[in-house]
């Protein structure tokens, strides 16, 4: 009945705004499928997983959500893990791995709905900001290294991004120039779209800049066909078909089920944890900043959320997609578009399941570095050198846990950086506080002033206290109009504390209550 109620209430909100919300739907589609297949080759799985991921999170995620105007998909903040999966589970066989990948995408869809109703999805708002940052840095950095060596016509030397890195020159210096030279074009045509200030430029996606350039350096060189490209004579590199995009004929010839030979083994649980893990904490930081954009300042039901995301990527692991979760870049784009609901998201999910079906063959004609060049773009973003100024600027030990995190994910994996980076945040605190049991257990008296509930922290305040304030201050806001939060004889509040309470203040604020502190 709530979800009627729900629906009746989006449908209001898209007959008063029907024509922006179907641009935004039709905008999206073009951005979210080159950016889907993308996301898709760079995970070590065919193209038809991004394909699957972008459809199901579009229409089904739609349809059980309890966001307002996110939208869903693949993200690249999931590719090191999904491909890393693919790696270990299959032992250098894609096939194989991707094939057990599923089967873990499945078991961890399975935990996010468990989370969701055992009403934990407020932890992911508790993560360590720099934590997350260094992680999401460090799989800029691995999504860049690896898609180098794409643009480059080359196949990546070695598993470890570190090893990666150290051998790019010579990956550069062997480079096929004909398929370097339509990476460097499509980087180019990108850079300048996102960059420049020109009017006309805003109202081209870039993806859809990049893929169109593409399929004419396609036509233009005949990639298609294997035969040496010469200039003035001499021949400059040899093309050929293996360097374009494969996608079947049919979607159906796509999906690939699981095989859950391994569900015993120690390293199925691993990477299942880690898809889970980073997909769960990704959809709700997604969501709460989302929650920030939305136009009427609406909240998302985070336990909701992780329900609805488990449920499709369950689903997605059973038919061959990759797991999705509230995507922040395309979810801004739709705020930006004029947006009020989630209709685009429906929207784009059906006009992306209509053109795999119609007109697939396109889809073919696009060259492999032309998914690399977006990628690139997307996997810098994610380690933009700014954010080392950034955490700086917040203290040494905000750059502290960020660069270990980055670097240990790099040099072993994500769960092992993102625990790493916690573990140490844990040890500052306790040197900073000196109390254990105070960093888990939240002191505090509460007393009524009129209107106004004040609630006195004497505990340290700190990441793994803070749903306890949490709740603390929800219970208070609904029976009063304003909450004052005295501080004054807590030993110590960190940047993640700090960091909701601002986000807390803005919130209350737009609901016209008060929260001070």
């Amino acid at each position: 009945m709530r979800h009627f109620l729900f629906f009746q209430f989006q449908w209001d909100q898209f007959k008063q705004n029907w024509r922006t919300e179907v641009l935004s739907g039709f905008i999206l589609f073009l951005v979210a499928l080159p950016l889907s297949i993308g996301i898709s080759l760079a995970s070590g799985a065919p193209p038809t997983a991004g394909i699957l991921a972008a459809i199901v999170g579009g229409i089904l995620g739609s349809l059980i959500g309890t966001g307002h105007v996110m939208i869903n998909g693949p993200a690249a903040g999931l590719i090191v893990v999904v491909l890393t999966a693919v790696q270990e589970l299959g032992q250098g066989n894609a096939q194989t791995g991707f094939a057990l990948t599923l089967a873990a995408i499945v078991v961890s869809g399975l935990i996010q709905i468990l989370l969701g109703l055992l009403k934990l999805g407020s932890l992911g708002m508790s993560a360590p900001v720099q934590v997350i940052h260094g992680m999401l840095a460090s799989i800029g950095v691995t999504v860049m290294t690896k898609q180098i060596y794409v643009l480059c016509g080359q196949k990546a030397a070695g598993l470890e991004t570190l090893e990666q890195i150290i051998h790019l020159p010579k990956a550069v210096l062997a480079a096929n120039p004909v398929i370097l030279w339509v990476g460097l074009m499509t980087l180019i045509l990108i850079i300048f779209l996102n960059t420049s200030k020109s009017r006309w430029a805003k109202l081209i996606p870039a993806p859809l800049a990049a893929v169109f350039l593409g399929i004419a350096c396609d036509k233009f060189l005949d990639l298609e066909h294997s035969h040496v490209v010469e200039l003035f004579h001499h021949s400059i590199g040899e093309v050929g078909n293996k360097f374009l995009l494969h996608v079947p004929e049919k979607l159906s010839d796509g999906i690939v089920h699981p095989d859950w030979s391994l569900i015993s083994s120690g390293l199925f649980w691993k990477m299942t944890l880690m898809i889970c893990f980073v997909a769960s904490v990704e959809s709700v930081l997604s969501a709460c900043a989302v929650d920030k954009i939305d136009p009427l300042g609406r909240r998302t039901n985070l336990n909701g959320e992780l329900i609805s995301k488990g449920l499709c990527n369950s689903f997605l692991g059973m038919i061959g997609g990759l797991p999705i979760i509230t995507e922040m870049v395309r979810s801004s784009i739709n705020v930006g578009n004029g947006a009020r609901t989630k209709w685009p998201n429906l929207i784009h999910g059906v006009l992306i399941l209509l053109f795999v079906v119609l007109v697939p063959g396109i889809l073919n004609l696009i060259p492999l570095a032309s998914f690399a060049a977006i990628l690139i773009v997307v996997g810098f973003r994610l380690a933009h050198p700014k954010q080392l100024i950034h955490a700086y600027e917040k203290g040494w030990e905000q750059l502290l846990y960020f660069v270990v995190t980055l670097l240990v994910s790099l040099k072993t994996d994500l769960l092992v950086g993102v625990f790493t980076g916690i573990g140490l945040k844990i040890l500052v605190n306790l040197y900073r506080s000196r109390s254990f049991l105070g960093l888990f257990r939240l002191s505090y008296d509460k007393d009524l002033q009129g209107k106004t509930a004040v609630i006195r922290v004497s505990s340290p305040l700190v990441f793994t206290n803070l749903l306890s304030l949490k709740k603390i201050i929800q219970k208070a806001q609904e029976e009063v109009e304003a909450v004052e939060l005295d501080l004054s004889q807590s030993p110590l509040v960190d940047y993640t504390a700090r960091d909701f309470l601002e986000n807390e203040r803005k919130y209350l604020k737009s609901i016209n209550k008060k929260l001070t502190f």
